[in-house]
């Protein structure tokens, strides 16, 4: 038999005991190019060191196995999807969930200098950490069907109060779309306007269709919808602004043509006050043309006024 190191006889055991849990000594030793003495040495190193291994014989024959149910810990990486992983965690917020992620599997990668320097560069931010516990509970009630209940601060009327929410969709950092229990309908809620937050399995869950929801999502605007129906508003952006505002635009379903003099854009949405904002935003480079849109812009632009007189 030709010579085998000891290290890639322990990985051909190992990777035939995930297959079949049960092999026969002398057999596995052929298929190895080794002695059937090598291999009972290395099944006994394996079992001290807490592998499961049971030894059984029938007449002459040793067979080797393990419980159907057993498997090494951990989870096998190359270096390419290690080194994807780090960069996508350094996008994330930075936070006791994610830096020690980062540093286990930097510890992995020979010569990584230039991830870790991706790591110092990036710029992600920092979330608290009640919002990163609140952000697991949510989760949790999205992906398990669990209803949400929580004590939640609602900035618009100044108040705390319990609400039961039906999580259909979280957009991190810090959003979620949930059925509000109250009156049934979607809505937006902040993950830092939380103060505590629990499952409840005795509340039943609302469901939305994933149709529903996306809809909603795309008629919003910066995380803001209205009861009102959706609409269509329509504003006019000068040239040589348009240029950057078509590359900029946060408006959920926007519909932007480019005109002679600069950008006509169309927003079907139920965010009129947000859409107004935006305009409003742009100063004297926009326009609006339709006519709720209008009035609502020059009612900020009025209210600005009045709170910053000369």
């Amino acid at each position: 038999m030709g010579s085998r190191s000891a290290t890639d006889t322990v990985l051909g055991v190992l990777a035939a005991l995930i297959e079949h849990r049960t092999l026969q000594q002398a057999e596995l030793a052929s298929s190895l190019g080794v002695k059937s003495e090598t291999i009972r040495k290395h099944m006994l190193e394996l079992k001290e060191h807490g592998v499961p291994l049971e030894r059984q014989e029938d007449g002459k024959q040793v067979f080797w196995s393990v419980p159907a149910s057993w498997a090494p810990r951990g989870i096998h990486l190359d270096a390419g999807d290690a080194a994807a992983i780090v960069k996508h965690l350094a996008r994330l917020p930075a936070g006791k969930h994610r830096d020690p992620l980062i540093d286990k599997l930097l510890k992995g990668l020979a010569g990584a200098d230039d991830l870790e320097r991706r790591v110092e560069v990036v710029l992600a931010g920092k979330v608290a950490e009640d919002e990163l516990r609140w952000m697991e509970v949510v989760e949790d009630s999205a992906a398990r069907g669990a209803t949400l209940h929580m004590n939640y601060y609602t900035m618009s009327r100044g108040e705390l109060a319990k609400r039961y929410v039906s999580v259909q969709r979280v957009v991190p950092p810090q959003r979620f779309v949930g059925r509000c229990h109250r009156d049934g309908r979607l809505k937006w809620f902040r993950i830092d306007n939380i103060v505590e937050a629990r499952l409840d399995p005795d509340e039943p869950f609302r469901f939305a269709t994933a149709d529903e929801v996306d809809a909603y999502v795309e008629q919003s605007v910066g995380g803001f919808a209205t009861p009102e129906p959706v609409r269509e508003h329509v504003f006019v952006v000068r040239s040589p602004e348009s240029r950057w505002v078509g590359k900029n635009l946060p408006l959920g379903d926007v519909t932007a043509t480019t005109t002679p003099d600069g950008l006509q854009v169309s927003v079907r949405s139920a965010a009129m006050p947000m859409v107004a904002r935006y305009v409003v935003s742009l100063g004297g480079a926009a326009r609006a043309v339709s006519l709720p849109l209008r009035a609502a812009v020059r009612a900020l632009a009025e209210q600005v006024l009045r709170e910053n007189p000369e």
